[in-house]
């Protein structure tokens, strides 16, 4: 499992979903893109922050847009519906 975290620079919910990240989830591998890197345009991200939960295969099995949605609760309830599948 992996998480992805696409942000855009200047932007303050990007900073929040980051802080989010840090604070909370510090055991999960996390890689930060740039929203228009050729990563971002490969899994079709188009709203900054986004942040997509990757399996062990590198498939997207979740994804949370918008810093209102990259919260503890949200980011935990991702990852809880990744392992009860």
């Amino acid at each position: 499992m992996k998480l992805l975290l696409f942000t855009l620079p200047s932007c303050y919910p990007c900073e929040r979903a980051k802080k989010v990240l840090r604070d909370n989830f510090k055991h999960i591998p996390t890689t930060e893109y740039y929203l228009r890197s050729p990563v971002g345009k490969f899994m079709q991200v188009r709203t900054s922050p986004t942040l997509l939960l990757l399996d062990d295969e590198g498939n997207c099995v979740g994804k949370l847009v918008g810093a209102h949605n990259i919260t503890k609760i949200e980011i935990q309830g991702l990852i809880s519906d990744f392992f009860n599948c």
